[in-house]
């Protein structure tokens, strides 16, 4: 279990970092708790960076080092057939998941870029985050001794 945990891990820090740091606006709330009349950038929602990393960065880190340390090697058979239906089963779940929580939130969505997407581009966020599990549980697989 905790590695199909890992891979989850591993798509949310390689999807949430690069947005942080290059495109806040797609992750991040604006801040509407004080209204104001300024011309300037509106400012984004944060959450303290020790929560920020215990949330996003530390769980991927520490289960990556707990697979190539302390877990075995994943047979051809497990990586070929098991992880591409793993990785599959999940995604659909996530996708159906976050897609009936927005429709009880008047379709607005956990982060402003799956907000701001069109459902055929959400899907393909879907598809695209899925494929990440896989080729990332792929790639460390072949580097596990």
């Amino acid at each position: 279990m905790s590695d199909i945990i890992s891979q989850v891990e591993v798509v949310i820090a390689s999807i949430y970092w690069p947005l942080l740091l290059i495109a806040a606006q797609l992750l991040l709330q604006p801040d509407d708790t004080v209204p104001t009349s300024s011309t300037e950038s509106p400012k984004f929602a944060r959450i303290p960076l020790s929560m920020d990393l215990s949330l996003h960065a530390v769980p991927a880190l520490f289960l990556l080092t707990d697979f190539m340390f302390i877990e075995k090697k994943y047979s051809h058979n497990q990586v070929t057939y098991g992880a591409p239906l793993v990785a599959t089963t999940f995604t659909i779940w996530y996708a159906w998941w976050v897609e009936r929580c927005a429709s009880f939130n008047n379709g607005t969505f956990p982060y402003p870029f799956l907000t701001n997407s069109p459902f055929e581009g959400r899907v393909a966020i879907y598809i695209g985050a899925g494929s990440l599990a896989f080729v990332s549980f792929y790639f460390m697989n072949r580097l596990h001794k």
